[in-house]
């Protein structure tokens, strides 16, 4: 898998906000963007847990 350039990605993700954005909206985004990748890698290492289990965990129904 290629490596991340994050630098990069934060370049493009900074240029695609609005001019009037704050440093908490840099913030926010920078840390939704670091969660899904983290979800991700995750997932890509088989380390997930099954829905029905997270249901049965917390008695959940459909």
């Amino acid at each position: 898998m290629k490596p991340i350039d994050v630098k990069q990605l934060a370049h493009e993700l900074i240029d695609s906000m609005p001019p009037d954005a704050k440093w908490k909206d840099i913030l926010y985004e920078i840390f939704v963007r670091q969660e899904i990748e983290l979800g991700l890698d995750d997932s890509r290492n088989d380390r997930i847990v099954p829905v029905e289990d997270i249901r049965k965990e917390y008695q959940l129904s459909l």
